[in-house]
């Protein structure tokens, strides 16, 4: 007697870099929350989103690019939760967290991975400060990376913001 939210296509794999198929099971999205469907997923039909109160087309193309690792492990936004952040020579970022969970963050200024100087990742009790510094004005990516402490893999994609720098010149 209850409507749930399921995406077997994108649950079931990906298409890789050679346009194959890649069998890996996502089980975010079988019987996804509603207020976390709705990140990727917007239906015609806003009766479909399953929420509340639903979210307008213009709400939706300003969320922040999340993935399903974000939700995986316990991440909520805190300090930005619009995709795109106007920022000056340096930025910081809160993301709250769960207690065991491990985040990283890279920072790219188009298809280039800036020096791992230019960003630093702090841990409070319960959130995750990230500040960066910007070399120069011009558009950038802050690309958030997650796991569990038990996990024993790879860090997973986790959000992406994008943030146009407006005065950069940080050494």
């Amino acid at each position: 007697g209850v409507w749930r939210l399921l995406d077997c296509t994108w649950g079931a794999g990906y298409l890789n870099e050679q346009k194959q198929f890649t069998r890996n099971l996502q089980e975010h999205y079988f019987l996804t929350r509603p207020e976390e469907f709705i990140y990727d997923h917007f239906p015609q039909d806003e009766q479909w989103q399953l929420l509340e109160t639903p979210v307008s087309r213009e709400q939706y193309e300003n969320f922040v690019y999340l993935r399903p690792a974000f939700f995986l492990c316990g991440l909520k936004l805190k300090s930005h939760t619009s995709s795109t952040i106007r920022a000056q020579k340096e930025l910081t970022v809160v993301i709250e967290a769960a207690s065991d969970a491990l985040v990283l963050a890279t920072l790219n200024q188009g298809e280039k991975k800036l020096d791992d100087s230019r960003i630093f990742t702090q841990r409070s009790s319960k959130s995750f400060e990230i500040r960066c510094s910007f070399p120069e004005v011009g558009p950038y990516t802050l690309r958030l990376f997650a796991k569990r402490k038990t996990d024993s893999g790879n860090y997973w994609w986790a959000l992406d913001y994008r943030v146009d720098c407006e005065e950069g010149g940080v050494q």
